[in-house]
């Protein structure tokens, strides 16, 4: 997975949250060190706990706790969560022989702060490498760049080549947009993703 960037203020605001709760945690851990009577031995925990406590609250809020439906309902966050497996319809614009209609699957792992985004199809496979998630305009939406290589039975014209991606959530479930590949296929299209329950 490779980190995102975001329009989002909540990165801006969360962090400080973070630190505040792990001073207060450092505060209590060094109250009950104290009244265990093992202060003198114990000393080593102390120095670093900061830095642990907040160490550990990120990461927890990173994996797991951004996910929460509880926290999202709180306005907390308004980066969407997009993980989970798609299933799409596309269609391809070559050459002058018109648009040609694809079956694909792509599968989204997203942290809060980092995604991974696959595409796979019958002739091909990409994978992101870097992305954003937008939030502010008319809907969110991700960006990414991928680079594609092609299958063993792919078109003989087919090569590896880089590309770029961008798809609005239109729906809690739904993705839509378009895609272009650069230098050594030149090729464009559209996108039409469903989110699998």
């Amino acid at each position: 997975m490779h980190p995102y960037a975001t329009d989002s203020t909540e990165r801006d605001r969360l962090p400080l949250w973070f630190a505040g709760v792990a001073i207060v945690s450092a505060y209590l851990l060094s109250l009950v060190i104290g009244k265990s009577g093992y202060q003198d031995r114990l000393w080593w925990v102390e120095v670093p706990s900061v830095l642990g406590f907040y160490k550990f609250y990120f990461k927890l809020f990173d994996v797991w706790v951004w996910k929460c439906p509880r926290v999202r309902q709180i306005g907390a966050l308004s980066v969407p969560d997009l993980s989970g497996t798609w299933d799409g319809d596309g269609t391809t614009l070559y050459d002058e022989s018109g648009a040609k209609p694809f079956k694909c699957t792509v599968t989204i792992r997203q942290r809060w702060t980092r995604i991974r985004v696959w595409l796979d199809t019958p002739t091909s496979e990409s994978s992101s490498i870097v992305g954003a998630i937008t939030v502010d305009g008319r809907r969110p939406s991700l960006s990414y760049e991928y680079f594609n290589e092609p299958k063993a039975l792919a078109p003989p014209g087919m090569n590896a080549h880089r590309g770029m991606t961008r798809l609005e959530l239109i729906a809690p479930d739904e993705l839509e947009g378009e895609y272009y590949s650069g230098r050594g296929r030149q090729t464009f299209g559209t996108l039409g993703l469903r989110r699998r329950k």
